[in-house]
Protein backbone atom coordinates (compact mmCIF):
# COMPACT_ATOMS: atom_id res chain seq x y z
CA UNK A 1 0.00 0.00 0.00
CA UNK A 2 1.41 3.34 -1.17
CA UNK A 3 1.43 5.99 1.62
CA UNK A 4 0.71 9.92 1.18
CA UNK A 5 4.86 10.55 0.66
CA UNK A 6 5.08 7.36 -2.22
CA UNK A 7 2.53 9.07 -3.89
CA UNK A 8 3.59 12.48 -4.24
CA UNK A 9 7.59 10.89 -5.66
CA UNK A 10 5.37 9.11 -7.82
CA UNK A 11 4.29 12.69 -9.50
CA UNK A 12 7.26 14.24 -9.26
CA UNK A 13 9.82 11.48 -11.27
CA UNK A 14 8.46 12.26 -14.23
CA UNK A 15 8.93 15.84 -14.07
CA UNK A 16 12.34 15.02 -12.75
CA UNK A 17 13.62 12.74 -15.44
CA UNK A 18 11.89 15.83 -17.91
CA UNK A 19 14.37 17.85 -16.89
CA UNK A 20 17.48 15.68 -16.58
CA UNK A 21 17.18 13.98 -20.01
CA UNK A 22 14.15 14.62 -21.88
CA UNK A 23 13.93 16.76 -25.06
CA UNK A 24 13.02 20.74 -24.35
CA UNK A 25 9.87 22.02 -25.59
CA UNK A 26 9.79 23.79 -28.72
CA UNK A 27 9.75 27.44 -29.39
CA UNK A 28 6.97 29.21 -30.87
CA UNK A 29 7.18 29.41 -34.71
CA UNK A 30 7.10 33.09 -35.63
CA UNK A 31 6.10 33.91 -39.44
CA UNK A 32 7.48 36.63 -41.28
CA UNK A 33 4.91 39.54 -41.43
CA UNK A 34 3.75 40.17 -44.57
CA UNK A 35 4.98 43.24 -46.69
CA UNK A 36 3.30 45.67 -49.04
CA UNK A 37 5.02 47.97 -51.63
CA UNK A 38 4.30 50.81 -53.55
CA UNK A 39 4.53 51.42 -57.68
CA UNK A 40 4.73 54.73 -59.18
CA UNK A 41 7.08 57.83 -60.48
CA UNK A 42 9.00 59.70 -58.00
CA UNK A 43 8.65 62.79 -59.58
CA UNK A 44 5.42 64.59 -61.00
CA UNK A 45 4.73 67.43 -62.77
CA UNK A 46 2.40 70.06 -61.46
CA UNK A 47 -0.56 69.83 -63.09
CA UNK A 48 0.25 66.07 -63.76
CA UNK A 49 -1.84 62.85 -62.35
CA UNK A 50 -0.60 59.35 -61.72
CA UNK A 51 -1.98 56.41 -60.38
CA UNK A 52 -0.33 54.49 -57.77
CA UNK A 53 -0.61 50.58 -57.43
CA UNK A 54 -0.25 48.57 -54.21
CA UNK A 55 1.39 45.76 -54.72
CA UNK A 56 1.22 42.25 -52.33
CA UNK A 57 4.59 39.79 -51.47
CA UNK A 58 3.39 37.99 -54.64
CA UNK A 59 3.03 40.90 -57.01
CA UNK A 60 -0.52 40.95 -56.79
CA UNK A 61 -2.86 44.41 -56.47
CA UNK A 62 -3.76 45.52 -53.59
CA UNK A 63 -7.11 47.47 -52.69
CA UNK A 64 -6.72 49.76 -49.80
CA UNK A 65 -7.09 53.33 -49.08
CA UNK A 66 -4.53 55.95 -49.36
CA UNK A 67 -3.39 59.17 -48.57
CA UNK A 68 -0.90 62.34 -48.46
CA UNK A 69 1.25 64.27 -45.82
CA UNK A 70 0.95 66.99 -47.68
CA UNK A 71 -2.17 67.87 -49.56
CA UNK A 72 -1.03 71.24 -51.12
CA UNK A 73 1.51 69.30 -52.68
CA UNK A 74 0.27 66.49 -54.12
CA UNK A 75 -3.61 65.26 -53.97
CA UNK A 76 -4.59 61.88 -53.38
CA UNK A 77 -7.53 59.93 -54.08
CA UNK A 78 -8.09 58.01 -51.08
CA UNK A 79 -9.62 54.94 -53.12
CA UNK A 80 -8.25 55.33 -56.13
CA UNK A 81 -4.63 56.28 -55.77
CA UNK A 82 -4.60 58.59 -58.33
CA UNK A 83 -1.81 61.70 -57.35
CA UNK A 84 -2.24 64.92 -58.69
CA UNK A 85 0.72 67.61 -58.13
CA UNK A 86 -0.69 70.64 -57.08
CA UNK A 87 2.18 72.66 -55.96
CA UNK A 88 5.96 72.58 -55.77
CA UNK A 89 7.71 70.51 -53.31
CA UNK A 90 8.25 66.48 -51.50
CA UNK A 91 5.39 64.50 -50.03
CA UNK A 92 4.86 61.13 -48.70
CA UNK A 93 2.34 59.13 -50.18
CA UNK A 94 0.90 56.19 -47.97
CA UNK A 95 -1.48 53.16 -48.05
CA UNK A 96 -3.02 51.16 -45.70
CA UNK A 97 -3.73 47.52 -46.59
CA UNK A 98 -4.13 44.50 -44.50
CA UNK A 99 -3.84 46.63 -41.67
CA UNK A 100 -0.22 47.30 -43.17
CA UNK A 101 0.99 50.47 -44.16
CA UNK A 102 3.62 51.27 -46.94
CA UNK A 103 5.45 54.92 -48.24
CA UNK A 104 6.74 56.54 -51.14
CA UNK A 105 8.20 59.65 -51.72
CA UNK A 106 7.64 61.68 -54.57
CA UNK A 107 8.71 65.23 -55.54
CA UNK A 108 6.61 67.75 -57.75
CA UNK A 109 8.19 70.52 -59.91
CA UNK A 110 6.63 73.40 -62.06
CA UNK A 111 5.85 72.28 -65.75
CA UNK A 112 7.67 75.14 -68.29
CA UNK A 113 7.06 73.23 -71.29
CA UNK A 114 5.48 74.56 -73.89
CA UNK A 115 6.10 77.81 -76.06
CA UNK A 116 5.67 81.30 -74.26
CA UNK A 117 5.59 84.83 -75.52
CA UNK A 118 5.90 88.13 -73.68
CA UNK A 119 7.61 91.57 -72.86
CA UNK A 120 10.72 92.17 -70.63
CA UNK A 121 12.36 95.33 -69.36
CA UNK A 122 15.88 96.28 -69.03
CA UNK A 123 16.84 97.59 -65.49
CA UNK A 124 20.33 97.90 -64.54
CA UNK A 125 23.57 98.05 -67.17
CA UNK A 126 27.24 97.82 -66.71
CA UNK A 127 30.10 98.06 -69.22
CA UNK A 128 33.49 97.57 -69.43
CA UNK A 129 36.88 98.37 -71.59
CA UNK A 130 36.21 100.58 -74.83
CA UNK A 131 31.92 100.57 -74.04
CA UNK A 132 32.44 102.49 -71.18
CA UNK A 133 33.46 105.05 -73.30
CA UNK A 134 30.88 103.86 -76.37
CA UNK A 135 27.95 104.87 -74.12
CA UNK A 136 26.11 101.62 -74.15
CA UNK A 137 24.33 101.82 -71.16
CA UNK A 138 21.69 104.21 -70.27
CA UNK A 139 22.10 107.45 -68.36
CA UNK A 140 18.57 107.20 -66.71
CA UNK A 141 16.34 105.05 -65.49
CA UNK A 142 13.81 106.14 -67.90
CA UNK A 143 16.31 105.29 -70.92
CA UNK A 144 16.10 101.44 -70.60
CA UNK A 145 14.15 99.89 -73.08
CA UNK A 146 11.41 97.14 -73.42
CA UNK A 147 11.66 94.07 -75.67
CA UNK A 148 9.43 91.42 -76.74
CA UNK A 149 10.60 87.66 -75.89
CA UNK A 150 9.42 84.59 -76.77
CA UNK A 151 11.02 80.88 -75.39
CA UNK A 152 10.12 77.15 -76.72
CA UNK A 153 11.01 75.11 -74.18
CA UNK A 154 10.98 71.12 -73.79
CA UNK A 155 11.43 69.43 -70.20
CA UNK A 156 12.14 66.54 -68.99
CA UNK A 157 11.87 65.49 -65.52
CA UNK A 158 13.93 68.59 -63.93
CA UNK A 159 15.85 69.47 -67.22
CA UNK A 160 14.85 71.81 -69.60
CA UNK A 161 16.35 73.00 -72.95
CA UNK A 162 15.16 74.65 -76.11
CA UNK A 163 15.40 78.13 -77.45
CA UNK A 164 15.06 81.67 -76.22
CA UNK A 165 14.67 84.45 -79.02
CA UNK A 166 14.96 88.19 -77.68
CA UNK A 167 14.19 91.59 -79.50
CA UNK A 168 16.07 91.94 -82.52
CA UNK A 169 15.93 88.74 -83.60
CA UNK A 170 18.96 86.50 -82.09
CA UNK A 171 18.12 83.22 -81.06
CA UNK A 172 19.79 81.31 -78.09
CA UNK A 173 20.05 77.61 -77.35
CA UNK A 174 19.51 77.02 -73.87
CA UNK A 175 20.07 74.05 -71.45
CA UNK A 176 19.54 74.37 -67.82
CA UNK A 177 17.65 72.34 -64.55
CA UNK A 178 15.03 73.27 -62.09
CA UNK A 179 15.85 73.64 -58.31
CA UNK A 180 13.76 71.45 -55.66
CA UNK A 181 12.09 75.00 -54.93
CA UNK A 182 10.89 75.37 -58.58
CA UNK A 183 13.31 77.70 -60.29
CA UNK A 184 14.38 77.25 -63.54
CA UNK A 185 18.19 78.31 -64.23
CA UNK A 186 19.87 77.79 -67.67
CA UNK A 187 22.53 79.08 -69.81
CA UNK A 188 22.74 80.11 -72.97
CA UNK A 189 24.55 81.53 -76.36
CA UNK A 190 23.65 83.15 -79.54
CA UNK A 191 25.73 85.80 -82.12
CA UNK A 192 25.02 88.40 -84.42
CA UNK A 193 27.51 90.07 -86.79
CA UNK A 194 28.80 91.87 -84.58
CA UNK A 195 28.57 90.50 -81.05
CA UNK A 196 28.75 87.08 -78.89
CA UNK A 197 25.84 87.33 -76.52
CA UNK A 198 25.56 84.97 -73.23
CA UNK A 199 22.70 84.75 -70.97
CA UNK A 200 23.70 84.26 -67.56
CA UNK A 201 21.95 84.13 -63.53
CA UNK A 202 18.64 83.00 -65.64
CA UNK A 203 16.31 83.15 -62.65
CA UNK A 204 12.66 81.84 -63.92
CA UNK A 205 9.25 80.75 -61.64
CA UNK A 206 5.83 79.52 -62.40
CA UNK A 207 3.42 81.29 -59.83
CA UNK A 208 0.44 80.53 -62.11
CA UNK A 209 0.15 77.51 -64.60
CA UNK A 210 1.21 79.47 -67.36
CA UNK A 211 2.54 82.94 -66.16
CA UNK A 212 5.85 83.27 -65.61
CA UNK A 213 8.67 85.60 -63.56
CA UNK A 214 11.70 86.08 -63.35
CA UNK A 215 15.01 87.70 -64.24
CA UNK A 216 18.21 87.52 -66.43
CA UNK A 217 21.26 88.69 -68.07
CA UNK A 218 22.40 89.28 -70.98
CA UNK A 219 26.17 89.78 -71.89
CA UNK A 220 27.48 91.33 -75.17
CA UNK A 221 31.00 90.93 -76.36
CA UNK A 222 32.73 92.25 -79.20
CA UNK A 223 33.48 89.16 -82.12
CA UNK A 224 36.93 91.84 -83.20
CA UNK A 225 39.65 92.72 -81.07
CA UNK A 226 38.16 96.15 -80.66
CA UNK A 227 36.64 97.47 -79.38
CA UNK A 228 37.58 95.77 -76.04
CA UNK A 229 35.49 94.87 -73.34
CA UNK A 230 31.38 93.88 -73.50
CA UNK A 231 28.75 95.38 -71.43
CA UNK A 232 26.25 93.23 -69.02
CA UNK A 233 22.51 94.55 -69.23
CA UNK A 234 20.09 92.99 -66.22
CA UNK A 235 16.19 92.12 -67.69
CA UNK A 236 13.18 91.17 -65.74
CA UNK A 237 10.01 89.53 -66.77
CA UNK A 238 7.05 92.24 -67.62
CA UNK A 239 4.52 89.57 -68.80
CA UNK A 240 5.23 85.89 -70.05
CA UNK A 241 2.13 83.47 -70.61
CA UNK A 242 2.48 79.83 -71.87
CA UNK A 243 0.39 79.83 -75.58
CA UNK A 244 -2.52 76.82 -75.22
CA UNK A 245 -4.59 76.11 -78.22
CA UNK A 246 -8.00 76.74 -78.00
CA UNK A 247 -10.02 74.66 -75.39
CA UNK A 248 -6.38 73.14 -73.87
Amino acid sequence: MFTFQQRCWLLVLPLVASCNGGSPPSAPTRSTPPSISITGTDLILVGSSETFTALSETGAALGGTWGTDAPTVAAVEAYTGRVTAVGTGTATIFVDAKGIRATKSIRTLPNFSGTWTGMYEETACAASGDFVALGVCPTSEYDFGIGQMRMTLTQTRDSVSGEVKLRGGTASDVSGHISPEGTLTFTGAARDSKFDIELHNVRFELPQRDEMTGTFEEVYFSRTAAPSGGWRMVSRIRTMTRYRPTGN
